[in-house]
């Protein structure tokens, strides 16, 4: 604003017009260092302003993140990209669900780097995440302790994912500390299913459905693609999508997450089953299609599609997918 006052002052513009105009500027920016301290710190306070918000200023703050997360992590992905499909189970009153995961044009940026892969979580009846002891594996696995990787969708070569198991209980798949930086992008991708792991029937204490997607890694795009089968949602129903910070333990799982949710709101968007064909950075969809109904039930046409995306996702923080049930 300085720079176009000091123009309009070089070209000839009226001195009254170019002083009105000086003042304005001077009382906002005295305004802006009394109440924000800076500039940076005022658009950040405008974020949570919805009749005031900058949709590109947000994704810039983000890419900055991005930028940053990736030099201090030192790992960078292109697409964080899951397909989950969840469908009435054999178990009467419960569903199933298979979800596939994958990393996307991944890539270690030095040596020292280690990438780890979290174990699937099952969200309880009452909306609390628990970790999954047991899962079946999409494509059989060579070893129980490596990554259950769906090999024909993997490309490069990408690092082992050998289960890791810590003091407190916790496992999860990760590499070894590379040694020296990945010299090409590598994309891997595992699938898993889970048995008879949330209601079908809306209750007293189950209101929907919850599937959550952490966001561990810098990247560049997020997609999360979720196929709801038809006797699973009415059709006048449409999901709620929230981005959750991390920063806080959620306590009380996700029915009372909303309290932890930030104004940043992944894009959700139904599509036509035929229109699910591809992702950035992932390409054709349809070996992850394949490889899902291999063990879920009916076809592509018997669910209803559900496509969440976001740009530069901040690390560290949980996407929700939430989705009322019959009654």
């Amino acid at each position: 604003m300085q720079i176009f006052l000091d123009a309009a002052r070089a070209k000839g513009c009226p001195a009254d017009h170019v002083d009105q105009a000086q003042h304005a500027f001077d009382v906002l920016w005295d305004f802006i260092k009394k109440t924000a301290g800076s500039r940076q710190n005022f658009e950040a306070m405008m974020v949570g302003v919805q009749g005031s918000r900058d949709r590109t200023l947000e994704r810039e703050h983000r890419r900055r993140m991005y930028e940053g997360a990736s030099s201090v992590w030192g790992v960078q992905c292109e697409t964080l990209y899951r397909m989950d499909l969840l469908y009435p189970s054999d178990t009467a009153g419960l569903m199933d669900y298979v979800t596939i995961r994958a990393l996307g044009d991944a890539r270690r940026l030095r040596s020292g780097v280690s990438i780890p892969f979290a174990r699937p979580r099952n969200v309880d009846k009452s909306g609390t995440p628990q970790p999954v002891s047991e899962a079946q594996a999409v494509e059989p696995a060579s070893s129980t302790t490596d990554l259950p990787v769906i090999g024909a969708l993997c490309k490069g070569t990408p690092p082992k994912f050998p289960l890791r198991k810590y003091a407190t209980g916790v496992s999860r798949f990760e590499t070894t500390a590379s040694k020296h930086p990945d010299p090409k992008p590598f994309t891997v991708v595992t699938g898993e299913v889970l048995r008879a792991v949330q209601p079908t029937k809306m209750s007293e204490d189950c209101q929907g459905i919850f599937q959550l997607m952490r966001v561990r890694m810098p990247a560049v795009r997020l997609t999360f693609d979720v196929l709801v089968h038809h006797a699973l949602v009415d059709e006048d129903v449409f999901p709620d999508v929230a981005l959750l910070s991390d920063l806080n333990p959620l306590p009380k799982g996700v029915v009372d997450v909303y309290r932890e949710s930030l104004p940043l709101t992944p894009k959700i968007t139904e599509l036509k089953p035929a229109d699910l064909n591809d992702a950035y950075a992932i390409g054709a969809l349809a070996g992850y299609r394949d490889a899902a109904f291999v063990h879920a039930s009916g076809t592509v046409d018997n669910y209803r599609c559900f496509r969440l995306e976001m740009s530069y996702p901040p690390v560290s923080t949980t996407v929700m997918f939430e989705c009322q049930i019959p009654g």
